[in-house]
């Protein structure tokens, strides 16, 4: 039986749409109050898998037309914090104490630095944030949804060696200009 086509879509759909990119990255910790195993130095092959939502844009000739928000855009960002702060890192850079939950919440908050301004301008939102410790059955993750994520206090995240917020914000996303600003010896900046 074929099933006849019910025509074009319209210009503008209100439908929210969940668009997800996942990056991979292996990296290594540890848990210095841990009373098991992971007090050791150890690594782990992460998954980081991010959700934008948000209505579809109209056909409207403009670079985001048909679109919640461009993959593209939200891959460079990714990029860049896979390339910059998490992939082969001493994730204790990165995260002074650096449990999945807490790196997921740091996660959150460069990436809500680095996308909110247009996230607003097409209507969409950081929706969820879910880093997975070793993608394998069964899955261990910790996971941060909206609204919970416009909750996310500056004040939890101290500057650390990699990835501090102060320069992520400011654009700053180079490795050599980000650890050329750490005080001698690296560590938290001086106030």
């Amino acid at each position: 039986m074929l099933i006849e086509s019910p025509g074009p879509l319209p210009p503008t759909l209100h439908i929210p749409v969940h668009l997800i990119k996942e990056i991979k990255f292996a990296a290594a910790h540890q848990l210095d109050h841990h009373d098991g195993k992971c007090k050791n130095r150890h690594g782990h092959t992460y998954v980081l898998q991010v959700e934008i939502s948000g209505p579809v844009q109209p056909v409207d000739g403009k670079p985001e037309s048909g679109m919640v928000f461009d993959f593209g855009r939200l891959g460079r960002t990714l990029k860049r914090l896979h390339d910059l702060c998490l992939d082969h890192k001493d994730l204790g850079d990165f995260d002074p104490y650096p449990t999945a939950e807490r790196l997921v919440l740091r996660i959150a908050y460069l990436l809500l630095l680095d996308l909110s301004p247009e996230l607003a301008d097409v209507g969409a939102t950081l929706s969820s944030v879910k880093l997975f410790e070793e993608h394998t059955f069964p899955a261990c993750s910790a996971e941060v949804r909206a609204p919970t994520l416009a909750l996310l206090p500056a004040a939890f995240f101290p500057d650390t060696k990699l990835c501090r917020a102060a320069d992520w914000a400011r654009g700053r996303h180079d490795e050599p200009a980000i650890l050329a600003s750490l005080p001698e010896g690296g560590g938290e900046a001086a106030a």
